[in-house]
């Protein structure tokens, strides 16, 4: 979205301003009545197409900022700024979200038919301490932004949300948001050259040894049958001189895995970017939808070799068990939240780099549940935890050496009535000045290889490392 474009955005926001001053003075008159603050909503039709990503980069001139695009379901959202955001801490960071997600709800006001998208997501483990780059993220966030892009299907609109009390005047919140509009116009636009290659100066990962180690211990006890399945995640932190480019990495992820969900998450001066495969679940009035994706193999250079893997991984017996613990553990999860039903046998799901063993699970919300309590009951997965989730629990604290952070969390988005989808945050990183931390996970059973657990993390980290214009091979 050029500088003239947002000139554009400006004389809409003109055309449509006794719309949106009418809109808060009717807020403005709830608040009086209620005693208590109200968040006007109001949306706007959008001429033109979604913003491009440089409106990203612009908009962290407002603070956070959050960016999505899902190509199955054509829904792009780009949130900026906020006028409501819940830092949640301790293990029941979800159930606190649930909770401020109601008591936000009373405080909506203005256009009935405006529904902004709220996000948020949670850390792996809520409750744990925070280190490194991820100490300024707490165990949850639930933002309600103040500036919102939603383009579902073919139409885009513009949602803002402006806070007001009883002393508010209308055109004085007007003002401001035309002053905010003013502010990402005077950021300047970079050029659409191609930058170069990133210089990396070094890099630091999970050492094989000890990964190998972790991987023994962890089979040798599921054997004596003391887990069914642990998942051990390793880390390569990346440093270049130049930093990396966090929107750059976002537009090759869209561009390199057109059936993945995109993300960027903006919080104080991190950045976290990733393209991932799996949806924990979404929902849409009752309906609720889950994808289990559990056992890798590699894509083929050639269409026999890549059907030569995936008929392998379709019959190899170490996949099949990992993704039946995945399967049977997410039916039994969501048993008091649900009723789901799921196929006996799992097809392929083909990325860009891998391909998947999937499994659909289909169904109904039970009544007076929501969204919430779906997140709460599933996360972590079997695919990113192991199970029993105790167990698992206990021995990635024990074996792993990194702080997880949000990677292998639930992020999401949601409307006024509920309906939202939460994705797993896989296939992903955090950037922060010169350095680059990227994760992968395997998920550890039996039959479980130290090297090819290793060779499949390799695989998972790739699309990241390209995004980043880095070579796949260099740890």
């Amino acid at each position: 979205m050029a500088v003239d474009a947002i000139g554009s955005l400006m004389m809409n926001f003109l055309v449509y301003a006794q719309r949106v001053l009418g809109v808060f003075e009717e807020a403005i008159a709830e608040a009086k009545a209620a005693g208590t603050d109200k968040i006007a909503v109001v949306a706007l039709p959008v001429m033109g197409a979604f913003p491009d990503l440089d409106m990203v980069r612009r908009a962290r001139a407002l603070g956070a900022v959050f960016y999505v695009h899902d190509p199955l379901r054509n829904i792009e959202l780009l949130s900026a700024g906020s006028v409501a955001t819940h830092e949640l801490q301790g293990r029941d960071a979800i159930a606190q979200a649930r909770a401020a997600f109601a008591g936000d709800l009373h405080r909506k006001a203005g256009d009935a038919l405006a529904s902004p998208l709220f996000y948020g997501g949670f850390a792996f483990a809520p409750g744990g301490e925070r280190s490194g780059a991820w100490s300024a993220w707490p165990d949850g966030l639930w933002v309600w932004p103040r500036w919102q892009w939603v383009k579902e299907g073919g139409r885009v609109l513009l949602i803002v949300s402006v806070r007001v009390n009883k002393d508010t005047n209308s055109h004085e919140a007007y003002r401001e948001l035309q002053k905010e509009l003013a502010t990402m116009g005077d950021v300047e636009r970079e050029t659409d050259g191609v930058r170069d290659q990133p210089s990396v100066i070094s890099a630091e990962s999970t050492q094989a040894d000890a990964w190998t180690t972790a991987v023994r211990t962890t089979v040798a006890e599921i054997r004596a049958g003391k887990l069914a399945k642990a998942v051990l995640a390793r880390r390569v932190v990346l440093q270049s001189f130049d930093g990396f480019d966090a929107l750059t990495a976002i537009q090759n992820l869209k561009t390199s895995n057109p059936t993945s969900v995109s993300f960027y998450w903006r919080h104080q001066d991190t950045e976290f970017v990733g393209a991932t495969p799996e949806r924990l679940v979404e929902t849409r009035g009752q309906q609720v939808m889950i994808d289990c994706l559990a056992g890798t193999a590699l894509r083929g250079r050639t269409d026999y070799e890549d059907d030569e893997w995936g008929e392998k991984l379709l019959h190899s017996a170490k996949d099949l068990n990992e993704h039946d613990l995945v399967r049977t553990g997410v039916l039994a999860a969501v048993a008091g939240v649900a009723q789901v039903s799921a196929p006996s046998a799992p097809k392929l799901r083909r990325l860009t780099h891998v391909q998947h063993l999937h499994t659909p699970i289909r169904g109904e919300l039970l009544a007076g549940k929501t969204l919430f309590d779906l997140v709460a009951c599933l996360h972590p997965t079997p695919a990113v935890a192991g199970l029993p989730k105790d167990s698992a629990a206990k021995v990635i604290a024990a074996r792993e050496p990194i702080d997880r952070g949000y990677y292998a969390g639930p992020i999401g988005w949601m409307d006024a009535d509920g309906n939202g989808t939460f994705v797993v945050a896989l296939r992903s990183g955090l950037l922060h000045g010169n350095r680059a931390e990227l994760y992968a996970g395997a998920g550890i059973v039996g039959d479980s290889d130290a090297a090819a657990e290793w060779e499949e993390t390799t695989w998972k980290l790739a699309p990241m490392k390209a995004a980043l214009g880095v070579e796949s091979e260099l740890e």
